[in-house]
C-alpha cells in the first residue's frame, strides 16, 4: 500500500515516464514473443511444409528421358536473403523438395537416391538458358548472379509410386550458384546435410546425400 501511495503522490511527469516504460517492456517482450514463434513456425515449414510448387520436368537419366512431376515447398526473395550459397552467401530462392512421380514410363533399377542426384544435374545444367522451366534466368549486368538452395529429403520411401520423404525430417541442402561472366554462365555448389538415423517404418535411407549423376 506504501509504495501504491508513493507512486500516486509522484509528479505527473514521473508518473507518465513509469508508465512509457512499462508499456516499452510490454512492447518489447511481445516482440520476442513474435519472433520466437515466427521461427518455430519456419522450422515447421521448411521441415513438413506443404507444397505450393508442381513442376512437370523432362530429365535424363542414364540417356533416357524420362517426365516427372515434381512438388516443391518454395518461396522466393527480392532482395535476397542470407543463406548456404558459396561466395556472397545470398539466396534468391530457397526450396524443399517434397515429392517426385513421375508421368508414363517410370525408370526400373534406379534408387531413389540415384534419380534424385539426376534431377539435380538437370537443374544445375538448365537453369542459365531462356526459357527455364524452373521459372527464373541467372540475370545479366550488374548482378549477374543467382543462388537456389534446394533441400531433398535423406530419408525416403515411395507412395503411390511417389519419391516422397520419410521417417524423420532428415535433408541435405544443396546450394546452387550461377554467375555470368564473359558470356559463360558457369556454377558451383556446396552441401551440408543432417545425420544419419531415418527412424521410420519402410524408410529408405540414402547413405550420404543423393550424389548429382549426369547423362554422358
Amino acid at each position: 500500500m506504501n509504495d501504491v501511495v508513493r507512486c500516486l503522490g509522484m509528479p505527473l511527469r514521473s508518473r507518465n515516464h513509469l508508465r512509457a516504460s512499462a508499456a516499452m517492456v510490454v512492447a518489447m517482450l511481445t516482440i520476442a514473443l513474435l519472433g520466437l514463434a515466427s521461427s518455430s513456425a519456419q522450422a515447421n515449414d521448411s521441415c513438413n511444409c506443404q507444397a505450393n510448387v508442381t513442376r512437370t520436368v523432362t530429365f535424363c537419366i542414364d540417356g533416357t528421358n524420362y517426365t516427372a512431376n515434381v512438388d516443391f515447398c518454395e518461396v522466393n526473395y527480392n532482395p535476397p536473403v542470407l543463406g548456404d550459397c558459396s561466395t556472397v552467401l545470398l539466396q534468391n530462392r530457397k526450396s524443399t523438395l517434397r515429392k517426385i512421380c513421375f508421368v508414363g514410363t517410370q525408370p526400373i533399377g534406379y534408387t531413389d537416391a540415384q534419380i534424385i542426384g539426376y534431377l539435380l544435374c538437370h537443374i544445375r545444367s538448365t537453369a542459365c538458358n531462356v526459357p527455364n522451366e524452373f521459372g527464373f534466368v541467372v540475370p545479366g549486368p550488374p548482378v549477374r548472379r543467382y543462388c537456389w538452395e534446394i533441400k531433398v529429403p535423406k530419408c525416403t520411401m515411395r507412395d503411390n509410386g511417389c519419391i516422397v520423404p520419410c521417417g524423420d525430417c532428415k535433408y541435405c541442402i544443396w546450394a546452387f550458384e550461377w554467375q555470368r561472366a564473359g558470356g559463360v554462365c558457369a556454377n558451383t555448389i556446396s552441401l551440408r546435410c543432417d545425420g544419419p538415423n531415418c527412424n521410420g517404418q519402410n524408410c529408405t535411407e540414402n547413405e550420404g546425400c543423393p550424389v548429382i549423376q549426369c547423362c554422358p
